[in-house]
């Protein structure tokens, strides 16, 4: 059940909300989310829903707001994967550990949703429980440049070649690019080539210092781009290791 203060707070007109969200200080702010609404309409029987919709669940794991979750739960209302992912993306651990540890099922889109949006202890919780893996985790964390997440996910026997250091040029995501280097994975010319397409010049140059491939075509381009300083093009094309 709710406490006192989130129920007499949602029997409050919208002047009464506004007063306390702005003149009283230092008092707990009330966020009152459709979750909250719906299941204080339904115990005043002002509202029905059936007990085999997963809404209620899944919007309270969205807000994070694990007192509607546990609410919900106690009325019977049913629950599926999506709550955990959606837990899981929007970073709201707590949500996400009540919804394993009683008994709610979780897939694979758990790991990818909490890697795409860095939410690094949901990744590391959902691994670490042997959530189903998606083999694309690390591929999402260093398109999103989510380190944390691509060295766990790595740490944890994710997919680990050469894709994974052209996401991050690709994506121009230094941090991930250096990382998947400082641990030894092969890299190609097409590093080169996506990191100069999308205009990542510090990728570039990191990829080039540390002895990365560049193919003929990129070579002429650089040497042709007149936005390019000419110290630039040297670095890029005779780089100083």
């Amino acid at each position: 059940m709710f406490t006192l203060q989130k129920l007499a707070y949602h029997a409050c007109d919208e002047s009464n909300k506004h007063w306390y969200n702005t003149v009283p200080k230092n008092v707990p702010k009330i966020n009152i989310k459709s979750c909250c609404h719906d299941l204080i309409q339904i115990t005043k029987g002002k509202k029905s829903v059936k007990n085999t919709s997963t809404v209620l669940c899944t919007t309270a794991a969205r807000y994070g707001h694990l007192d509607c979750l546990i609410f919900a739960r106690q009325m019977q209302f049913s629950w599926d994967s999506r709550t955990c992912s959606v837990a899981a993306r929007n970073g709201h651990l707590e949500c996400l550990k009540y919804a394993y540890e009683h008994g709610c099922v979780w897939d694979y889109f758990t790991n990818f949703d909490a890697a795409s949006k860095g939410h690094f202890h949901c990744l590391k919780y959902a691994l670490d429980n042997k959530c189903p893996s998606w083999n694309l985790v690390t591929y999402i964390a260093a398109a999103k440049g989510n380190l944390n997440c691509l060295r766990y996910a790595h740490e944890k026997g994710g997919p680990w070649n050469n894709e994974v250091a052209l996401i991050s040029a690709t994506e121009g995501h230094l941090n991930c690019l250096k990382y998947s280097h400082e641990k030894g994975l092969p890299w190609d010319e097409r590093v080169c080539k996506a990191s100069y397409n999308n205009r990542h010049l510090d990728c570039l140059e990191y990829a080039r210092k540390h002895g990365c491939p560049m193919d003929r075509e990129t070579r002429q381009r650089i040497v042709k781009d007149k936005q390019l300083k000419k110290k630039t093009k040297m670095l890029l094309l005779h780089p100083k290791k």
